[in-house]
């Protein structure tokens, strides 16, 4: 998000397509072209990359000037590519379609009547095979809103990531990440120091982030005192986390 100055550093790619993780990166200043989930949306200039310091020496921030004001998730990215090289189409969170593939996905995992909320839902040809995929983000917190849920969960809660994509001719339900809690914890398990503390995920962009002419999601996850911003690639036969940068205690 591009509340302070700083963006974090997620990582980059060689020109033989090996992904670089941050803290091996090599980051001079230059130029970076922000997105947002509808595309462009202008430029910045990007500075040297700096450690978050104690406790997360290994993660890094690039400062960029001006700092755009925030209204969605942003990204910056300083290749030459078409970083969108495929309309991403964002689709209402009201559609009963996609509501009914998250509440059968819940029901499985043992909600017997959970709450449906949809975040966000996009269309998108993911890997230019001419068939889109669905990537659906859907959280439901009792006890927050917002990225961040709370530090306990209550029986119901969830967060999920997920992927729809035709499969040898045939529609799968794909699971990024998913978190579902079926009981609060107990006051006793408190006294023992247990608690589930429950997982949020939300989707960030979708851009192709090595120059591959294909596209990775972007997903950011919390947690209670922990974050992670995580880029995604389909590699022919399921999703792999390419990049990972994060922080927490």
């Amino acid at each position: 998000p591009a509340t302070l100055r700083q963006f974090e550093l997620l990582g980059g790619a060689s020109g033989a397509g090996q992904w670089i993780k941050g803290d091996k990166l090599k980051v001079p200043p230059a130029g970076y072209t922000l997105y947002n989930l509808a595309g462009k949306a202008g430029a910045v200039q990007g500075g040297l990359k700096t450690s978050y310091g104690v406790p997360c020496e290994q993660t890094y921030g690039v400062t960029i000037k001006p700092v755009p004001q925030r209204n969605d998730w942003w990204m910056a990215l300083s290749g030459s590519w078409n970083a969108r090289p495929r309309a991403v189409t964002v689709l209402p969170n009201s559609s009963a379609v996609y509501q009914g593939i998250v509440r059968d996905v819940l029901i499985k995992k043992g909600l017997k009547n959970p709450i449906v909320n949809l975040e966000r839902v996009v269309r998108v040809d993911l890997d230019g095979d001419k068939s889109d995929e669905i990537v659906i983000a859907a959280n439901h917190f009792a006890g927050s809103s917002g990225p961040f849920p709370p530090v306990s969960g209550q029986a119901g809660d969830y967060g999920l990531l997920l992927v729809r994509k035709v499969i040898a001719g045939k529609v799968q339900t794909l699971e990024l990440s998913a978190d579902v809690i079926l009981k609060a914890t107990t006051p006793a398990e408190l006294e023992q120091g247990i608690q589930n503390n429950p997982d949020s995920f939300e989707l960030v962009n979708v851009l192709d982030l090595n120059g591959d002419g294909k596209m990775e999601v972007v997903t950011f996850n919390a947690i209670y005192e922990d974050s992670a911003v995580s880029a995604w690639e389909w590699d022919g036969k399921k999703f792999q986390t390419r990049l990972i940068s994060g922080c927490g205690v």
